[in-house]
């Protein structure tokens, strides 16, 4: 019992740090100290989704921003481009949208996601 409350303790206490690591900035800062460090564009694409999955839209932005411009051909590059236009889409800055779209179809021609997104600018257009 012992044992189990001490490890309980122990992962709580790494929760909390972590969660004050991330919240106060530090964690973007390190990453920005260390922007060639294997995995940096790994953490900010999982830090955009998270701030996506929790409607914060406007940080998501940020981040998927950051990799499109500093590591446009990491193996995120075109999730991100695509993160930025759907960002702009859902914060409802239409105009917007539709120019990150029209960059992902140019930087990205041939993919999976083509078709979706020529149609998110044609939705777009039409409003």
């Amino acid at each position: 019992m012992g044992r189990a409350l001490a490890l309980a303790v122990c992962c709580l206490a790494a929760v909390f740090w972590w969660h004050n690591f991330v919240s106060s900035g530090r964690c973007l800062a390190q990453l920005d100290a260390h922007p060639h460090r294997r995995g940096t564009a790994t953490a900010l694409f999982y830090f955009a989704r998270y701030y996506e999955i929790f409607n914060k839209n406007d940080v998501a932005l940020e981040h998927y921003k950051r990799i499109v411009e500093r590591y446009p051909r990491s193996r995120y590059g075109m999730e991100a481009q695509y993160g930025v236009a759907a960002s702009y889409e859902k914060m409802k800055r239409f105009h917007d949208a539709i120019v990150e779209y029209e960059k992902f179809l140019e930087d990205y021609p041939d993919n999976k996601y083509t078709v979706s997104v020529r149609n998110n600018v044609e939705i777009l257009k039409s409003r």
